[in-house]
C-alpha cells in the first residue's frame, strides 16, 4: 500500500485482490475526490523520467555507501560482498536508466 499526505490532500494506492486492480483514492480534508489515471503519452513521458531520477539517486546514495567503506583505512573481509554488492547494483540500475525497459516508455 502507498500512502502519502500533502498539505490537506491524502493520497492512498492498493491492490484490490477482490477486483484485480490497482485501487487509487484521493481525499481532500476528508472528502474523496475523482481521480482518473492518465495514460497519455505526455503523462507516461513524465513517468519514465521520474523513474529514472529516482534510479539516478539510488546510484548516488550507494556509490556514497561504497566510498564511505573504501575510505577506512583497515578493509574488514566482511566488506567485501557489500562492495560486491552496491557495485553490482549500481552498474546494473545505472545501465537500466539508458535502456529502454519496462514503465520507461520511450524515453
Amino acid at each position: 500500500m502507498y500512502y502519502e499526505k500533502i498539505g490537506g490532500f491524502e493520497v492512498k494506492a492498493f491492490f484490490d485482490s477482490d477486483k484485480g486492480q490497482l485501487v487509487h483514492k484521493v481525499t481532500y480534508r476528508r472528502k474523496l475526490l475523482k481521480t482518473r489515471l492518465l495514460g497519455d503519452r505526455l503523462s507516461q513521458s513524465y513517468i519514465g523520467h521520474k523513474l529514472i531520477i529516482a534510479d539516478l539517486a539510488s546510484v548516488l546514495s550507494w556509490g556514497n555507501i561504497a566510498m564511505t567503506l573504501l575510505d577506512r583505512k583497515v578493509q574488514p573481509p566482511e566488506n567485501n560482498p557489500i562492495l560486491h554488492s552496491l557495485f553490482v547494483s549500481m552498474l546494473t540500475t545505472y545501465w537500466k536508466c539508458f535502456a529502454d525497459t519496462k514503465g520507461r516508455h520511450g524515453v
